[in-house]
């Protein structure tokens, strides 16, 4: 099923209108609420376009609702801009889409810095590098080393100078799989 593209017209003092994006990648076809259909350029500064039941047209949509979600969950924010990119987001791309959304350049580099460890620690955003993307199933970042065959993690457990307590009990795992069923006497 195609996702449906909205396109949200915000002129300063007049109310929001909306329309369903009917095609096109560097203009689109609106088809207004109003019945009116036009051609937009996807850069117009008056026009945001947001995939429908996204988290993006709920913040378009209602002005505030997201500086009170800044407020009350900043990280919540970030994750919510990776889930509905529905794909991967480069950082530099999750600054933009905030920015997008009224933040400045400023406030939105502070909000993705802040949120790094958080990012980090969220069993459902994967992170490579710079590309950040939405799992549904949650995510074992040390999957790779419970993998590995029992003597090869106890050698990297006996070896490894400041492992940390994940990447210990990832380890751990792969030498206890080896190991007799524990049996209590």
């Amino acid at each position: 099923m195609a996702l449906l593209e909205i396109a949200v017209w915000a002129e300063p003092g007049e109310p929001l209108l909306f329309g369903r994006v009917l095609k096109g990648v560097s203009t689109a076809l609106v088809d207004w609420e109003t019945g009116r259909q036009s051609t937009v350029k996807r850069n117009d500064p008056n026009v945001r376009f947001a995939v429908e039941g996204s988290r993006r047209l709920e913040w378009l949509s209602k002005p505030g609702l997201l500086e009170g979600q800044i407020k009350a969950d900043p990280h919540g924010v970030i994750v919510d801009v990776i889930r509905d990119e529905g794909k991967p987001i480069q950082t530099r791309t999750i600054k933009m889409r905030l920015v997008e959304l009224g933040l400045t350049p400023t406030h939105a580099d502070a909000l993705v810095t802040s949120a790094k460890s958080a990012l980090a620690a969220n069993r459902h955003v994967v992170i490579k590098g710079a590309s950040h993307l939405w799992s549904e199933v949650p995510v074992d970042p040390f999957a790779g080393l419970r993998a590995l065959p029992p003597h090869d993690a106890l050698d990297r457990l006996l070896t490894t100078p400041r492992l940390k307590a994940g990447e210990k009990e990832a380890l751990a795992d792969a030498v206890r799989r080896a190991l007799p069923t524990k049996t209590t006497p």
